[in-house]
Formats: C-alpha cells, sequence, structure tokens
C-alpha cells in the first residue's frame, strides 16, 4: 500500500512538472463565422492594457514553480485577439495601428489566472480512505484550469468611444492515472481567451447596425426650403425574380443598384430581419449576398442611399420549399495509408467541413480516420467490426479510402487495398483483399447502406493496379449497397493524394450540384470528382450499386456564372 501511493505522489509530480518557463500563447482557432459575412469596416486592434494587481506569473502545489511570459501578457492578447478577429470574418479588415481604420478597438484584461484546483492531501486522503481505490478507480488527481476575462471597447479614430463588450472563457482538465496528458498552460489560456474572444465577436455582429450606423453613419440630406427631397436609387433585383421558389435555404441574390448621386449604403432585410448594413460608392452597384430564408414564404427588402439624402427601397417575395433531408444517420470511416502529418492533412479539413452537416445526418462524433501507420489491415477490420458496427439498420455508412491498390489475380481474394503496404509481396501479409473486406461487412454490419468510395492513387511498386471493376461488383454487390472505384487508366500513372483531397472537397461542395436542386446525388458526385482531378483522360471510374444516392443536403446555393 505504501509502495502504491509512493507511486501517486510520483505520478502527481509528473503531471505538474512544467516542460520550460516561459509562455507563449498558441497560435488563435475559430470554428464560428458571422452567417451574413463581414461588416465591411476596417477595424484596428491597438492597446490592451492590464488590470491592477494581475499576476502574470504562475504556481502550482506541485512542481510548476513559477511561469512567466515571454512576452507582457497584454501584449500577447492585443496580438492573439486581433489575429482571432481576423479569423472569425466579422470585419472586413483588421489591421495592426489606428491609420485608415474606421474603428479602434481597445482592451481590459479583467482576470488572467492559471493555476491547478487539486490537492496532494486531498488525493493522498481520499486514497487512504478508500484503501487506495481512488486513483485506481480513475480518480481525479489534478485539475489544471485557466480562467480568462476581458472588455474591450469600440471607438472612433477621434476618440469618440461607442460602447463596451465583454468576454469570459474557462479551460479545465481532469487528470488520472488513466488520462495523464495535460495540456500546457499556454494552450489552456489561448482556450479560454480563444472563448473570450468568441463571446464578444458574436455579441458585436448582433450589435451591427447599431455599430454600421454609429461608424459609418449617413450623409446628411442637402435639402433647401420649399425644395422636394432628392430622388432616391433605382432598385432592380436580378436573380431570383420576385415571386419565384428557391430550394435553398440561403439562396444567391443579385441586386442592381443605381443612381444619379453616389451611393452612400444599404440594407437588406428578410421578413423584417436586418441581415446587411453596408457601405456602398460609386453611382452604380451590384450586390450579390446569400440571404438566410425559411421554409414558406419570405419577404426580402432592400434599402439604398445616396449623397443626396436620397433613399429607396424595393421588396420582393421569395418561397422557399427545400428538399427533406433523409432521417438516417451517417457514419464515416476514412482509410488514409499515405502518411500525412494531421496538420497539414487536406482530409482533415474535409471531415471538418463534412462533420458540421448534420442537416444530412453527418456528426463529428460518427467520423474515424485511420491514416498512416494506423491504417493496417488489423485496424481496418476492427473499425468495420466495433465503429461502423454500431450503425442501425436505417443508418447510412460511407467508406472513403485513399491509398494504393494491387492486382495479382483474377478473384476478389487477389486483389487487395495496400493500407500500409508498399509492394506486392508484402501487401499479401499487410494489405485487406477484396474478399476480406467484403466477408467484415457482411459479418459485422448489420446496416445494410453502405456506400463505399476507393480512390487509388496507383499500384503498388511490384503490382499491377487493382481491377476496379472487380471492386465496385464486389463491395457494391449486396442491396443498398454501392462502391465506386477510381484511379490511374494504367500502372505506370499515379494521381496525387492532395490531388484526390481537393477532388473530394469540391465533390462535397455546393459546387457539385448541376441541377440546382439542393442534392449532391451520387452521378454529380462523380461527374465533379473527374473535373477536379483533371478530367476523364488518364482515369479509369467503375461503380455499381443504386444511383439515387443522396449524398448531401445542401442549404446555401453557390455562385453561379
Amino acid at each position: 500500500m505504501r509502495l502504491r501511493r509512493t507511486v501517486i505522489v510520483l505520478f502527481l509530480a509528473a503531471c505538474g512538472c512544467a516542460p520550460d518557463s516561459a509562455i507563449i500563447l498558441s497560435e488563435p482557432k475559430s470554428s464560428w463565422r458571422p452567417p451574413g459575412g463581414p461588416l465591411e469596416i476596417v477595424a484596428a486592434v491597438t492597446e490592451f492594457t492590464l488590470a491592477e494587481g494581475t499576476d502574470e506569473t504562475f504556481s502550482t502545489h506541485l512542481s510548476f514553480t513559477k511561469l512567466e511570459f515571454e512576452k507582457p501578457l497584454a501584449e500577447q492578447v492585443a496580438a492573439y485577439f486581433r489575429e482571432h478577429l481576423r479569423k472569425s470574418n466579422v470585419f472586413q479588415k483588421v489591421i495592426d495601428h489606428p491609420e485608415g481604420a474606421d474603428l479602434i478597438i481597445s482592451g481590459h484584461i479583467k482576470k488572467s489566472d492559471w493555476g491547478d484546483n487539486g490537492s496532494l492531501m486531498k488525493t493522498l486522503l481520499l486514497s487512504a480512505v478508500t484503501l487506495d481505490l481512488y486513483p485506481i478507480l480513475g480518480g481525479t488527481l489534478s485539475e489544471p484550469y485557466a480562467d480568462f476575462e476581458v472588455k474591450v471597447t469600440l471607438a472612433r479614430p477621434a476618440g469618440t468611444k461607442f460602447r463596451s463588450y465583454s468576454g469570459k472563457g474557462q479551460a479545465l482538465e481532469y487528470i488520472s492515472m488513466y488520462n495523464f496528458k495535460r495540456a500546457t498552460p499556454a494552450v489552456q489560456l489561448a482556450a479560454a481567451i480563444g472563448q473570450a474572444s468568441e463571446h464578444i465577436e458574436r455579441a458585436m455582429y448582433a450589435d451591427r447596425m447599431a455599430i454600421i450606423d454609429f461608424f459609418i453613419p449617413a450623409a446628411a440630406p442637402t435639402l433647401t426650403p420649399g425644395k422636394q427631397p432628392a430622388a432616391g436609387p433605382g432598385i432592380t433585383f436580378l436573380y431570383p425574380k420576385p415571386d419565384s421558389t428557391t430550394k435553398y435555404a440561403k439562396p444567391r441574390f443579385k441586386v442592381l443598384v443605381k443612381s444619379e448621386s453616389p451611393l452612400t449604403r444599404y440594407s437588406i432585410a428578410v421578413n423584417g430581419a436586418p441581415v446587411f448594413f453596408e457601405k456602398l460608392s460609386g453611382k452604380s452597384a451590384e450586390i450579390a449576398k446569400s440571404l438566410p430564408l425559411s421554409p414558406g414564404k419570405n419577404k426580402i427588402k432592400l434599402t439604398a442611399w445616396n449623397d443626396k439624402g436620397g433613399v429607396s427601397e424595393e421588396e420582393v417575395e421569395i418561397e422557399c420549399i427545400p428538399p427533406r433531408p433523409d432521417a438516417a444517420r451517417r457514419w464515416v470511416l476514412f482509410i488514409l495509408p499515405d502518411a500525412l502529418s494531421y496538420s497539414n492533412n487536406p482530409f482533415v479539413k474535409l471531415t471538418r467541413n463534412l462533420g458540421v452537416k448534420r442537416e444530412s445526418g453527418f456528426s463529428r462524433e460518427r467520423f474515424l480516420i485511420l491514416r498512416g501507420r494506423n491504417a493496417t489491415k488489423q485496424n481496418v477490420t476492427s473499425a468495420v467490426r466495433l465503429f461502423l458496427g454500431k450503425a442501425e439498420n436505417k443508418d447510412e455508412i460511407f467508406i472513403i479510402y485513399v491509398g494504393k491498390g494491387a492486382w495479382l489475380g483474377s478473384s476478389p481474394k487477389s486483389n487487395y487495398l495496400a493500407c500500409t503496404a508498399l509492394t506486392a509481396r508484402q501487401v499479401q501479409k499487410a494489405g485487406i483483399s477484396l474478399a476480406d473486406m467484403r466477408q467484415a461487412l457482411d459479418k459485422h454490419v448489420a446496416c445494410p447502406n453502405v456506400c463505399g468510395i476507393y480512390l487509388f492513387t496507383g499500384a503498388t511498386e511490384d503490382g499491377t493496379l487493382i481491377d476496379y471493376s472487380l471492386l465496385a461488383a464486389t463491395l457494391g454487390k449486396a442491396p443498398s449497397r454501392t462502391a465506386l472505384a477510381s484511379g490511374p487508366a494504367d500502372a505506370g500513372q499515379t494521381i496525387d493524394q492532395s490531388k484526390w483531397a481537393k477532388g473530394l472537397e469540391t465533390s462535397f461542395s455546393p459546387q457539385a450540384d448541376a441541377d440546382a436542386d439542393a442534392v449532391l446525388s451520387l452521378d454529380e458526385f462523380i461527374s465533379q470528382m473527374k473535373n477536379a482531378v483533371g478530367g476523364t483522360a488518364g482515369m479509369k471510374t467503375a461503380r455499381f450499386g443504386w444511383a439515387d444516392t443522396k449524398f448531401l443536403f445542401f442549404s446555401e446555393e453557390p455562385e453561379r456564372e
């Protein structure tokens, strides 16, 4: 028992060990984007100050002695917020200095704290009371946390203040004997600052009409007594036509605005709710925006101003009849044998983009990526059994393979997905044959709806290209299954994996919706994939299964010529 308690103490000390003493905030990440696009305002993020008494060094009850920032905390937070604001795209442009800015953003850090909520005495006491079962059963041994609060103020370059917005963020971890990986203080603080930044950005965007009206005031009308108001601009809705229908929840609108005197600004409201309020210049402007509509009839009103005080309004009615998405949940298994770093992996970006399309049944919780050395035969078959095996009968499964294939004979047992192997001799041991893949699906996957997309970069070093037609027939043969196999036309050719990644990204985008019905079909997917990879020359494709596979339901209409 004493030995186990000694192990616990040593474990806690290891968890608290600091990699280095200087804190450098990590790069900001921002997943939120303003739904209506950026405000046409140039913002400058300038000085941030630190509340009196805020400590720029941290310590913990264990072996973190003292951590301090490599650069002053206020300076690092200002740079972090500036970059976060750029990535979130709230404003048209974010600059470092007030010269040329429409508004100035300054900040005041009210709270910045990092430490450890855990207690060595508490852990040892609970361990003693439970006869050392507390840590063994996964009890919390350490709770590193970050706590951050900031207020930013918006002002005109001349110094006139507009208003302030506050944001808070927290990052908390739970360390146990079975989960001993911990983030560094810099990562935890960056996460907390990122939360606070997003809260502020959302608040500013919700207040966008007042911000634009304050920082981009309309030109005062130049009227003399007895004279009529100046004529307003002319407004023409180019697309879609008034009283038309659309299947998209966010269709593209194009409007032409003309005026005898220079234009100053415009606003767009959907069903009475403002969605855009931006500057204009010149005597003519074509406005192109994606507008959020509700199912049924929607009223879109555009208002435009010129520098003589002239104002015009034009309202149209558009009916939105979106397609009814299937209720099926989608499970996605990515098999990527060729090693790619996680940070530069284009397939990671693809999974993030697909993972948020919940209206099409996708979810990040139902994504699994096997890449590089993890894409082994054993892991693939285990993923089919343990991951895809969870899918229910009404669900749909997508298997996306990108790698090399080998033909060693004319039967499904002699055609292989290369997994992590490179040569034909190795692929027999380390690869997975079409017959094995089919058997794994038949044995472990009760869900009948399986769509396989097998994209080949080439053949193994001493092998021949896999038989695409045989693959499609083998893995798409069962009812409700479909399989697409595509790759170079002969063994001497290769298709770069990053090109396949780009092809997949564009093929799962609204640009692939050729018939503009807001639904991506298998035929549209294949057509877009061929175009993205470089056309049909030097490329072969084979498919088997149901032709009406609906991959995605799009809410946003793509921009078309």
